[in-house]
Parts: structure tokens; C-alpha cells; sequence
């Protein structure tokens, strides 16, 4: 049926001029059967040929419609037919450029029959594009791989500026970082040993092996192994053909063996000093490798700096010991120069200073001798005066016993015991009871004095008056004690973890000793005091004493208002070593407060309200004042540097605040917007980029340019000139103090295909 159908739209003139041949000649027919009054049958069709033979002309009628109604269709056809192949071509086409547009550049095209000039101008698009493709790809993975070796040429050299001064915990960190940056399994750090010139090695003093540090010792010997080749020949040595014993530490999760193994020596100015070994899964390129040479020769000249201090300080120590050596030797000699000399004047020498001595001591401290059953044998006038006598022979009969309390008695008989016996010297604090009973405090040193033959001759008694300041001490101790019966108190650290505690504590805040460990001062209070509380304790740790109210947690998160006076204690080198936290228990006192201020006027609250913030702001504006002064010099200098750093990049870089002002603008940068770094510094990131793309009531940053950190993107910039250029954009965002600074990192990638 279709193909009767196609046959009939084929030769549609053909059937209709036939149809009308036929109608005319049977009309003509009719029309001369009527002339010659003829009826229409075949008789009369046959008498009228007879008569009339130009009547067989009318027959062929038909015939010749037929012929021209074929060759309209003949006509028709051909036409229908070219624009149909026209439609297939143009198809074709289409179907070439769409793909083309996707990025498929190796579909074949079939060629057209005739239009040879658009098959090559098609062909010659798709190669165009194909190489411009290549091209770009090859070129951003150039880009890549130089972004990649240079964060990683900046990162490593951080490391290096950072521990320069300790070579394990910079050769971890190191080998550390390597590993992760390398994406690997396993690194070690090896370095030449040659501490010893007779015994020199090659030794393993980092090792970092499936996220976790790995505390191995290995020694290779010189010229072994493939670490011991490295470093023997100076040269690198790749391998992708590992042997299967060669790794000994594994994942716990098999047994696998690396892919590759690189080893690097660290060398400089043709010196070695150790090598990196990294094993991985995976094979590295060629700017891998290099990027690792270029950081070992980094760690290289860091390590000879490092070495080459400690033998400085090695040779400067060894040059001042023999030159304290030859001064010592210098000085024996003339000591012995003048020995002689002074043996003939020592004597006289030792008299005046004994006497110079003995008078010094009789001026300053009390002395007494007592021989070894305590009986006075002498006694200073200080002494004499201290125990209430005005003159010595009043002493006369009396023993060291007889001016020791009756209750200290037994103890200090074992002091003596030891003392007659010459077993150790004494020193401490000593009560004696003067003349008329009151007490008197001596800090006190006796000393066995011994005769000739070893013996225990008689015991020296010095000593200082301590009475007043132990009477301080002992009336100290006691508030103290009666501080504690009353109050709340407790010791924290400078990080203020809890070290010491009452029982008034413990009942206060409800705390069982054992919930106390490892708890810090900043776990007592509310949480709607700790701000308050952080900066206050910031005065204390500098050495500020605090005196306030303050709301406290107990165990169960009851509220309860303390009374406190803190302060710091300072030890001997006015360091602070602890916080002492003395506090009342004021809660109902407080409560009471409160609902008084509840009833007071809200015109005096707001009041109070106000004078409280404006204090509260003039302290955070000094403390920013503070930390500003001292921040800015060091931000200057690393801002400075990196700038200068910056500034020599290929790539452009822009630096914006959080408001979206410029701060940086590279030379790179001055290129490719056409604009010199003066006009666009304090002006605002929306002067980069056409304006169709922000929003003029919204942030720049959070509506457009937010979107592109972290990742790398393709966008439109404008130029000075009004131009739009197809760029890539990398942001990278950096915190400090709570400010957020953007880097901008763009690369021009406008290519023209024709």
C-alpha cells in the first residue's frame, strides 16, 4: 500500500494528464458522433473513421498529455530529490558542528558529493579545535604541575624556616609532610652519621609509614643498599620494578608491595648529607621527581646550616675551655710563684681574719659554744642580750637545756644526740625561752667543731632572731586556718586546672573530690560569665588581682554567686606559679539584690546599663589597642614579604579584604586587566568583572565571588577597556583574628581559533 502510495505522489502529473487526455478525446468523439448526427456506438465509431480520418489524430491526445505529464514529474522528482539530499547534507552538517560543540572532536564527517570547499573548511574546524583542545590540556596541565611544585616548594620551605634549629623534629616533619604531599605509603629520612670519622654510616631518623609516625632505628652501612647507592653515586634513583622483600613495613591490611620506590640524595655544592626514600603505589612523573630534588637540595643546605652551627658552637666551646685551661695553668703557676710569699704572710692573714671574722659574727648573729653535755663555753653579747641577761657570768651553770621549751625537749635531745656524736650538723628553727619566759625564734646552725683526733671538741651554735617574723608566720598560718573553717578556698594553675581545695568548696559547689580531677576554673562558671570571666582571668595570668561577685555552676548546674578575690602568686623570680581563689558564699545576699534591681526604675537600669558598656568598651578598646601594637610590626613584615614574593608570580593574583576592597594587585594582574595597581588598591573587587554577573544591592563576596574558593573556574573579567576576557579563577581564603582575607589567583586562558 505505501509503495503504491509513493508510486502515485511519484507520477501524480503523469495520472492527471492522462486523466485529461482521455476526457478530451472522448469528448471531441462525442462531440462529432453529435455533428454528424451519429449515436455513440462502434458502428458509428467506424463509419465516422471511414469518414473523416483525421479523426485518428484525437486518439493521440492521451498520449501526448502523458508525455508532458511525465515530464513534469520527471521534473518534479529530480527537485524533490536535490532538496532532499541538500536536507541530508545540511543534516549531516549540523550534526558535525553539534558535536563539535560538545567537545567530541573525532567523529568522523561524511564527505558531500560536490561542496568540496565546506568538507575541508569542516574538517579543517575539527582539527583546529582538536589541537586548540590538546593544546589547552597539555597547557593547564603545565599549569598544574607548576602550581603544584610551587605550593609545594612554599609549603616545604616553611617547614624548613620554621625547624631549622632541630634536626629529628624537622627531618619528621619533613618526611611527614613528603608523604602526604607525595600521596605515598611509606618515607624515610636517612642522614649521614659521622660523628665518628672511623665509624661512619648512614642512619634512619625518620620514618612515617600508613598515617601513623613509625619509631624504627636502621643502620646501612656506607655504599649499601640502594639508600647507601644514592648517596654514594649523588644521584637519584627511581625504580618501578620493586622486589618483594625490599619494604618491611606494612599496612595491617595486607602485605602489598609498592609500586615505586624514589630515593634522593640531599646534597649541595657536591656534598651529601642523607637521602629521602618514599614508596608508593603509584608511579610518579618526571616534575614529581623533580619537584622532591629540588626540595632535597633545600633540606640539604638547611641541614649544613644546621651542622655547621653546632660545629661553631662546638669549636667556640672547645676554643674557650683550653683557653679557661691555659688561663688555669697560668694562674697555678703564678699561685705557685707566689706560695712561698704567701705562706709567710698567711698566718698573720688568718689571725686578722679570724678575728675580723669573729667580730663580724658577734655583730650580726648569736653565737654561742657549748661543749658536748651542753654547757656554755662561751657566749657572744648578742647572745647574752637576746635571752634577757646583761652579763655573761650570769650564764654561769647553765646549760643549753635549760633555755629549751619542756615540750620540745625530746625531740631536740635527738638533734644533740646526733650532734655529740658527730654525726650531721643541724639547721633549722630552734625556741629558746628567755629570762622572763617569752619565747625567742632563731633560725639556727650548730656545728660539730672537732679536735685532733676526730673527736667531738664542742658544738657551735649560730643563729639569727626570727621571733617577730615567726610570730608573723604563726599568726598567718593561723588566719589562714580560720580562713579555711569560714570561707571557700582553692589553688589553680596559670591554665587554671584545680590543684587545691577545701571541704567548704566541696559542700558549696556540691562536688565529690573524685569529679574533680583535670577540672579547670573555666568549668565552674556560668556560661553567661565566661566572656566576662576569660577577660578577667587574662588580667590575673599577667599579674592583676580580681575582687567581684561572680555566678558559679555546681555539680547538678545549680546557680550560686561567689564573692571571690583572686590573686596571683608570684614565686622568687616574680614568675606566677599558682592562683590563690578566696570566696563567700553570697547567693541569697545576691538573689535579694537582684529583685531589688528588678524594682528599680528602668530609666537608672539603662543607665547602669550604659555606663557598663562604655567601661566594658573602653577595656576591649585598650586590649585591641594592645594586641594591635603588638601584632603589627610582625604582620607588616610578613605582609611585605609575601607581597614581594607575590609579585614576582606569572599568574595573577588579587588581594581582597571581607568587604571586597582590593588590597593586592600583582604586575600579572596590571597585564591582563590593562590597569595599573595604584587605580584599582582601596577600590572595590566589582570594578574587575562585568556587572551582569553581581548584584549591585548584595555582597560581592558572599553572592558571586564565594563560589569560586577552593575550586578552579572558568569566567569572564573586565578589562580598563571595557574588553571581557575568559580567565580561570582560584580563591583561597585566610583567617585572622576572626577577619577573613581572599587571594585571588587568575590565569588568562582566551584562546582565538581563527
Amino acid at each position: 500500500m505505501k509503495i503504491l502510495e509513493a508510486s502515485i505522489k511519484n507520477y501524480v502529473f503523469t495520472l492527471v494528464f492522462t486523466f485529461i487526455g482521455l476526457l478530451i478525446t472522448y469528448f471531441s468523439i462525442l462531440l462529432a458522433l453529435f455533428t454528424n448526427k451519429l449515436g455513440f456506438s462502434a458502428n458509428n465509431l467506424i463509419l465516422l473513421n471511414q469518414q473523416n480520418p483525421f479523426i485518428a489524430f484525437i486518439y493521440i491526445f492521451p498520449f501526448i498529455f502523458i508525455f508532458f505529464g511525465f515530464v513534469l514529474d520527471y521534473h518534479r522528482n529530480k527537485h524533490i530529490e536535490c532538496k532532499k539530499k541538500f536536507i541530508r547534507e545540511e543534516d549531516k552538517i549540523l550534526k558535525f558542528i553539534d558535536k563539535l560543540k560538545t567537545g567530541y572532536v573525532n567523529n568522523e564527517y561524511l564527505k558531500m558529493e560536490q561542496d568540496n570547499k565546506l568538507n575541508d573548511a569542516l574538517l579543517s574546524l575539527r582539527d583546529n579545535i582538536a589541537r586548540n583542545k590538546d593544546e589547552e590540556e597539555k597547557r593547564r596541565k603545565e599549569d598544574n604541575q607548576r602550581n603544584w611544585t610551587t605550593e609545594g616548594l612554599a609549603k616545604f620551605g616553611e617547614i624548613l624556616r620554621l625547624n631549622n634549629d632541630n634536626v629529628d623534629l624537622l627531618s619528621y616533619d619533613i618526611i611527614y609532610n613528603l608523604v602526604k604531599y607525595m600521596k605515598a605509603n611509606q618515607g624515610g629520612f636517612f642522614m649521614i652519621n659521622d660523628d665518628h670519622t672511623d665509624d661512619k654510616y648512614i642512619e634512619l631518623i625518620a620514618c612515617f609509614a600508613y598515617e601513623k609516625k613509625k619509631y624504627l632505628t636502621k643502620r646501612i652501612e656506607w655504599g649499601e643498599g640502594l639508600v647507601g647507592g644514592a648517596i654514594f653515586e649523588m644521584d637519584t634513583i627511581y625504580m618501578t620494578e620493586v622486589p618483594q622483600d625490599y619494604v618491611n613495613i606494612t599496612s595491617g591490611l595486607g602485605e602489598s608491595n609498592p609500586s615505586s620506590i624514589l630515593i634522593v640524595p640531599l646534597k649541595v655544592n657536591n656534598i651529601v648529607y642523607g637521602a629521602i626514600e618514599i614508596a608508593s603505589f603509584k608511579t610518579y612523573e618526571t616534575f614529581e621527581i623533580e619537584l622532591i630534588e629540588r626540595l632535597a637540595e633545600s633540606i640539604a643546605t638547611t641541614i649544613s646550616s644546621v651542622k655547621t652551627n653546632v660545629r661553631t658552637a662546638k669549636l667556640l666551646m672547645e676554643s674557650q675551655d683550653q683557653a679557661f685551661k691555659m688561663a688555669q695553668q697560668e694562674e697555678e703557676m703564678r699561685q705557685n710563684m707566689e706560695e712561698l710569699q704567701a705562706i709567710q704572710e698567711e698566718a698573720e692573714k688568718q689571725s686578722k681574719l679570724l678575728e675580723t671574722f669573729t667580730d663580724s659574727v658577734n655583730q650580726t648573729l648569736i653565737r654561742a659554744d657549748f661543749n658536748i653535755n651542753g654547757e656554755f663555753v662561751y657566749a657572744n653579747r648578742k647572745f647574752i642580750e637576746k635571752l634577757g641577761y646583761s652579763e655573761g657570768n650570769q650564764l654561769n651553770g647553765k646549760g643549753l637545756f635549760n633555755f629549751i621549751d619542756a615540750k620540745d625537749k625530746t625531740l631536740f635531745l635527738n638533734v644533740w644526740d646526733d650532734l655529740k656524736n658527730g654525726k650531721e650538723n643541724f639547721e633549722g628553727d630552734i625556741k629558746l625561752i628567755r629570762k622572763d619566759s617569752k619565747d625567742l625564734w632563731t633560725k639556727a646552725n650548730m656545728t660539730c667543731i672537732l679536735d685532733k683526733d676526730g673527736n667531738v671538741e664542742k658544738v657551735l651554735f649560730l643563729g639569727i632572731d626570727t621571733t617577730e617574723q615567726k610570730i608573723k608566720d604563726l599568726d598567718f598560718h593561723s588566719q589562714i586556718k580560720a580562713l579555711e573553717s569560714s570561707a571557700i578556698k582553692c589553688e589553680f594553675d596559670i591554665n587554671g586546672k584545680l590543684e587545691n581545695y577545701n571541704d567548704i568548696f566541696l559542700k558549696t559547689l556540691k562536688y565529690d573530690p573524685s569529679e574533680l580531677s583535670y577540672k579547670r576554673i573555666f568549668k565552674f562558671i556560668a556560661p553567661e560569665e565566661l566572656t566576662t570571666f576569660n577577660k578577667v582571668w587574662e588580667d590575673i595570668i599577667v599579674g592583676s588581682n580580681y575582687k567581684g561577685q561572680m555566678k558559679f555552676l555546681t555539680s547538678n548546674d545549680k546557680e550560686v554567686w561567689l564573692h571571690s578575690t583572686i590573686v596571683p602568686i608570684k614565686d622568687i623570680y616574680g614568675e606566677i606559679s599558682k592562683i590563690f581563689l578566696i570566696a563567700n558564699d553570697v547567693t541569697e545576699q545576691k538573689l535579694l539584690e537582684i529583685e531589688s534591681l528588678k524594682q528599680n526604675e528602668e530609666l537608672k537600669i539603662r543607665d547602669e546599663k550604659l555606663k557598663q558598656s562604655q567601661v566594658e568598651l573602653a577595656r576591649k578598646l585598650q586590649e585591641t589597642k594592645e594586641e594591635m601594637l603588638l601584632q603589627f610590626k610582625e604582620i607588616e613584615n610578613i605582609k611585605i614579604k609575601n607581597e614581594r614574593i607575590l609579585e614576582g608570580f606569572l599568574d595573577a593574583i588579587v588581594s581582597f579584604n571581607s568587604k571586597g576592597i582590593i588590597e593586592f594587585f600583582n604586575k600579572a594582574a596590571e597585564d591582563i586587566w590593562e590597569t595599573k595597581k595604584e587605580e584599582v588598591i582601596g577600590e572595590s573587587m566589582r570594578m574587575l568583572f562585568p556587572s551582569d554577573v553581581y548584584d549591585d544591592d548584595k555582597d560581592i563576596i558572599n553572592d558571586y565571588l564565594r563560589s569560586f574558593i577552593g575550586t578552579r573556574t572558568e569566567v569572564n573579567i573586565k578589562t580598563k577597556s571595557g574588553e571581557l576576557i575568559s580567565v580561570l579563577i582560584t580563591i583561597a581564603e585566610a583567617q585572622l583574628n576572626k577577619q577573613s582575607t581572599y587571594s585571588m589567583f587568575v590565569q588568562n586562558i582566551s584562546v582565538e581559533l581563527f
